[in-house]
């Protein structure tokens, strides 16, 4: 028994303690009958008891290795009734971690959508106004505003610069190019846009941008005067107030 103890293996445990119960029954069965052949036989009850005493010593001893047994086998199954409840509080635990982690990556993509939509409303805000200063022929004194416009867009501001090195040398073409080329790779989610096909078209920055940055005035239209109206009442000229 101490063997099967040591194990600590439910089977060996179970298959032990139903030997025993198998062996104290069969032996208390034999002890009756041996009991009864003896005071058959003239045996006093002195005696008979005397011999009886031996057997039931071993009996006893049998009846402790099966509580043992029993409460061995009863400890395992509280430890493994314990195990799986651990089991599946960790496994709830991961399957809340898993929902709250699908709702902040959730809420981090509706911010970056959101964030989109808004460099999409600057993005549109300052090409009216570029434009409107390029008709005045007064875009080229704010230049040097340029860094001050490119700082409003901290979100995408490393983006930008690694379109080209000397970004802090860009022109207010220059910065208007480059964010439109941001939009055309960051479409606003849900709504279609014809910036794709506009870069094709002689109304685009890139398509009015010469070598140096200055707008080709040969190659580049301006929009028409409803477009220009229709602009004015959504955004003020000035593109340093974007």
């Amino acid at each position: 028994t101490d063997e099967v103890l040591k194990k600590d293996d439910r089977k060996a445990s179970e298959r032990h303690r139903t030997s025993l119960e198998t062996m104290v029954t069969a032996v208390n069965a034999l002890k009756e009958s041996i009991e009864e052949k003896k005071f058959v036989n003239g045996e006093d009850e002195e005696s008979v008891q005397e011999w009886s005493s031996g057997i039931e010593e071993i009996v006893n001893q049998a009846d402790e290795c099966m509580r043992e047994l029993t409460s061995q086998i009863e400890q395992i199954d509280r430890n493994l009734k314990h195990a799986s409840a651990l089991h599946e509080h960790k496994r709830e635990i991961e399957l809340e971690r898993e929902k709250l982690r699908q709702k902040q990556e959730a809420v981090e993509r509706a911010h970056a959508e959101e964030d989109v939509k808004k460099i999409h409303e600057f993005y549109e805000k300052l090409l009216f106004n570029v434009e409107s200063l390029q008709t005045l022929q007064s875009i080229n004194k704010l230049d040097a505003a340029v860094r001050f416009t490119f700082d409003k867009l901290d979100v995408i501001k490393n983006e930008l610069a690694m379109i080209d090195e000397n970004w802090s040398e860009w022109t207010f073409v220059q910065f208007l190019e480059a964010l439109e080329k941001w939009t055309i790779n960051n479409p606003v989610q849900g709504v279609e846009s014809s910036k794709t096909k506009a870069v094709a078209t002689p109304y685009t920055m890139a398509a009015y941008l010469g070598g140096t940055g200055a707008i080709s005035r040969n190659r580049w239209k301006p929009r028409t005067t409803a477009t220009h109206q229709s602009r004015h009442t959504l955004y003020p000229i000035n593109p340093v107030m974007c």
